[in-house]
């Protein structure tokens, strides 16, 4: 057995005739993993064994009989606001962890694809009154998208010039609900992966500022003329007060 591989499981099966055969292993963690089909002479039957030419091992690594088990990520988020001259802008820090040690250095080869090299982070808006959950995205206005590497690691403040909180024509912010969603399109080493719009951490709700209350009127109400003496009404007006409210895992990396 070469050195690059190791045996995670072995199997014997009996074949009494043409026919078809089969063998099955569980995989003890994600990687490649292949199927090497050997006939020892010790093995066979003493009827049968004057058959045997001498021993046959099939090749180690061949397309057909290596498969993969995708691993599966894990990426978590921080969504915040940030005020500038120009506006207010949406930003994520982003944490991922779980795809292979070597994920983005793998090109493929006869079987199996190349590594998809991004993560993709995008931005809707729910305006205010809309229920933010996953049933209920027709209800969202796409904002813009970006992309990050598809490596594990820490991404701090992922952003783009387009996450940009939405105004009216009056230049005042309109209130809604901001969703990051974070998308891994998979490949066949790893799992898609699609976040949930109904995470909190990757929701930024911004919320439109209060109507101006209009100013109290300065005169003083008319009162009717009922003989008070004048130093009385001013008396009078001083109280108005306003107030509001064998199997082999085979290795990964790239050749």
């Amino acid at each position: 057995m070469p050195d690059q591989f190791e045996l995670v499981g072995q199997q014997q099966v009996t074949a009494t005739g043409p026919s078809e055969l089969s063998a099955t292993f569980v995989a003890p963690a994600p990687g490649f993993y292949t199927v090497v089909w050997e006939v020892a002479e010790e093995d066979q039957a003493t009827d049968t064994a004057d058959y045997i030419a001498g021993p046959w091992v099939d090749g180690y690594g061949i397309a057909e009989e290596t498969v993969s088990y995708r691993h599966m990520i894990e990426i978590s988020t921080a969504a915040t606001s940030r005020v500038r001259e120009e506006g207010t802008f949406l930003v994520d820090d982003v944490w991922v962890s779980g795809f292979p040690a070597d994920h983005g250095d793998f090109q493929g080869d006869e079987r199996f694809a190349p590594d998809t090299a991004d993560i993709v982070l995008s931005l809707y808006f729910f305006p205010e009154g809309e229920e933010v959950t996953d049933e209920n995205t027709d209800a969202a206005e796409f904002i813009a998208m970006t992309t990050f590497p598809a490596r594990n690691g820490y991404y701090p403040e992922v952003a783009s010039p387009e996450f940009k909180a939405l105004v009216d024509d009056a230049g005042e912010l309109i209130g809604g609900t901001y969703v990051f969603v974070t998308s891994f399109a998979g490949d066949d080493r790893v799992q898609p992966y699609s976040s949930s719009f109904e995470d909190s951490a990757e929701q930024v709700v911004i919320t439109p500022p209060a109507a101006p209350t209009p100013p109290a009127s300065s005169s003083l109400p008319s009162l009717a003329k009922t003989g008070v003496a004048g130093s009385t009404l001013i008396g009078l007006a001083g109280v108005f007060i306003v107030s509001g409210l064998l199997m082999l895992r085979r290795p990964e990396e790239s050749e």
